[in-house]
């Protein structure tokens, strides 16, 4: 897309790029930071669409938000799951309402979950 846009502006000036819904979000926030055009870049967009963005930036401002950790390193991880008691919610960072999100009651249940999910970085709370 980032290619086609820019072989677009060679011959049409681009001012503004506009998201027509939520899914169009993060495609035109690359594409105005590659093309520097002003508007909300792709970091800015996180704290509207990733949860554990939101969660942390929640976190920093000093919002109550309950315990999370992301599904990115077991060791942290198995630590998680040490210090805060089941059952966990284990959900997308980035997929719209509810698609994906599964209810853990075991440490087992993590495991196949987490490996099929690392595409998708999941957050665990």
């Amino acid at each position: 897309m980032i290619h086609a846009v820019s072989y677009m502006a060679r011959t049409v000036k681009i001012d503004r790029i506009v998201a027509l819904d939520e899914f169009d979000m993060e495609p035109a926030a690359e594409l105005r930071e590659h093309m520097r055009i002003p508007g909300m870049g792709a970091t800015t967009l996180r704290y509207f669409r990733d949860k554990l963005a939101m969660r942390e930036r929640a976190h920093q401002a000093g919002i109550l938000v309950p315990p999370f950790c992301p599904v990115l390193n077991y060791d942290v991880l198995r630590e998680f799951m040490a210090r805060v008691a089941p059952p966990w919610v284990l959900k997308p960072r980035s997929e719209a309402s509810a698609i994906g999100i599964r209810k853990l009651e075991r440490t087992e249940d993590l495991w196949p979950c987490s490996i099929s999910l690392a595409t998708a970085s999941p957050i665990i709370y």
